[in-house]
């Protein structure tokens, strides 16, 4: 009975031990194969680590690249902005010059028509005064003409030598009037050529004030 128990414990033993080598061979085999695929979890992952870092290596370029053209775009709205600042400060000087041009036209446009009605004015006096000195050189001239007939008639007393006291006397009062008249003249061709030297007077004066004038302009650009 002893020997066949041990040889039942003998065997049981074996057979458990047969066992215990089998399931650690089936473990081995998992554990290789879990091993195996670990492995190639983690290649993976070390490629999908480098394909990160290439990825963020490449949108990390794309950022600075954007940033680049974001800070050219920038500098390009700013200078645009500068470049229509200026334009819009140039065209309110203009206009501000075309309103002081327009503005010194029509200051030179009335003085012109003031110098128009002036020149006529100046025209129709000047009319005058040539009709008074062509009247003042008639008067002139008809009594030239009278005096020579009395220097005539006085030479041809003297031929008859002499006539009357009464003619002399006549003759004398004649002289003095006629010298009166001749004063008389003078005096109006000296207002005559006053008045026509006051003319010029104002029409230098004038002159002077349109010259003047145009040397306030402004100049054109």
């Amino acid at each position: 009975m002893k020997e066949s128990k041990v040889q039942i414990f003998s065997t049981a033993l074996a057979m458990n031990k047969d066992q215990r080598l089998f399931v650690t061979d089936q473990y081995k085999d998992s554990l290789e194969e879990q091993k195996a695929a670990n492995l190639h979890v983690m290649n993976c992952i070390t490629q999908l680590e480098n394909t990160c870092q290439t990825i963020l290596g490449d949108i990390r370029k794309q950022e600075q690249a954007f940033n680049l053209q974001k800070k050219i775009q920038r500098q390009n709205y700013l200078h645009l902005r500068d470049i229509f600042l200026e334009m819009a400060r140039t065209s309110n000087s203009y206009k501000s010059y075309i309103k002081k041009q327009e503005h010194s036209l029509l200051t030179m446009n009335e003085h012109i028509n003031k110098q128009d009605n002036f020149n006529k004015l100046l025209t129709k006096r000047s009319h005058k005064q040539y009709e008074l000195l062509n009247r003042l050189q008639q008067s002139v001239n008809k009594h030239d003409n009278y005096l020579e007939t009395i220097w005539n008639q006085l030479q041809k007393n003297q031929l008859d030598n002499q006539t009357s006291l009464e003619k002399q006397e006549t003759l004398q009062k004649l002289n003095e009037i006629i010298l009166k008249n001749m004063k008389q003249q003078e005096l109006q061709l000296d207002e005559a050529f006053e008045e026509v030297k006051n003319l010029l007077e104002s029409v230098l004066q004038v002159k002077g004030s349109i010259n003047t004038l145009l040397s306030t302009l402004p100049q054109t650009i």
